[in-house]
């Protein structure tokens, strides 16, 4: 049986309290992916497309020794930033280190798991959330390297709570729910903190393969802030397209324009370089006095 990752639903607010019927785990910003232990205890680690990962991460091969059985968990790898925060920019260093043994000391990566698929070669995704829990707590972690995350019966705590620490969001999870595999389900709902500021507009990328949509190049305070797809309404779409014709000019595959323009812009986070990600323009404006 092939084991893929099932996918969550998005919600702006956790569900509504139903006794017993849901719980809630932080939503852990960083690469999706499944780890297997194989008899011979050796550790496969697997990203959601199913791209081999193990050469980069080379901390998590201790997984197996320390769990000591065969297993295949489910579960996301995260780098910690220096307040404990996962970080998105130090995740990516690692992936893409040439040395990663090297790296590795400098910049550790946790593999947080919060579902278990199979457990000496006998399958648990027809089993519900609760009964898959307790054999994934149950399992020997290794501490920094691996950890199981928690959980909470209280959606609204949680949500309040990450929040407040800077985390991504809250994972709803259905408590009597079976793992389907590679599919997308209303027994998993993702609800992301959103994060929302106005942003000068300079440039605009046309629609391509990477941006099919086209996308808003922003700025803030004279410093790059990465890219934003536009949710706008016809009249102010139409007030951008007037003002890009009027004042832009070609740069490459950009068009750029001077700063004359902002948009409020949702966002999931901002890298410690400014750069937002996830973003959406939702509306526009004349830039703010003293900003151009």
């Amino acid at each position: 049986m092939k084991l893929t990752p099932m996918l969550a639903s998005w919600a702006t607010s956790v569900p509504e309290v139903d006794e017993g019927e849901w719980i809630y785990e932080p939503k852990w910003d960083g690469l999706r992916a499944l780890v297997r232990i194989d008899d011979d205890l050796k550790v496969r680690v697997l990203s959601r497309r199913g791209q081999a990962l193990s050469r980069p991460l080379p901390e998590l091969a201790a997984m197996g020794a320390t769990i000591g059985r065969s297993v295949v968990l489910d579960g996301e790898i995260v780098a910690l930033d220096g307040d404990g925060r996962p970080s998105y920019d130090r995740l990516a260093a690692r992936l893409y280190a040439s040395r990663p043994e090297r790296v590795a000391r400098a910049t550790p990566v946790t593999f947080v798991a919060f579902d278990v698929l199979q457990v000496d070669g006998e399958p648990l995704i027809d089993q519900p959330w609760w009964l898959r829990r307790d054999v994934l707590t149950g399992l020997a972690w290794p501490g920094g390297a691996a950890v199981a995350t928690m959980a909470s019966d209280d959606g609204d705590a949680l949500a309040s709570a990450t929040a407040r620490l800077g985390l991504e969001g809250v994972m709803c999870k259905r408590r009597r729910a079976r793992y389907v595999c590679g599919r997308r389900t209303g027994a998993w709902i993702k609800v992301k903190h959103p994060h929302a500021g106005w942003f000068d507009v300079v440039g605009w990328r046309p629609e391509s393969k990477s941006h099919p949509q086209g996308a808003l190049v922003l700025a803030d305070e004279e410093r790059p802030a990465g890219t934003a797809t536009m949710a706008l309404s016809p009249e102010h779409r139409f007030v951008l397209a007037q003002f890009v014709e009027r004042h832009g000019a070609q740069y490459g595959p950009l068009i750029r324009v001077p700063h004359g323009a902002q948009v409020r812009v949702h966002y999931g986070e901002r890298s410690p370089r400014g750069f937002v990600r996830d973003a959406i323009a939702h509306e526009i404006r004349p830039a703010l006095p003293g900003s151009a």
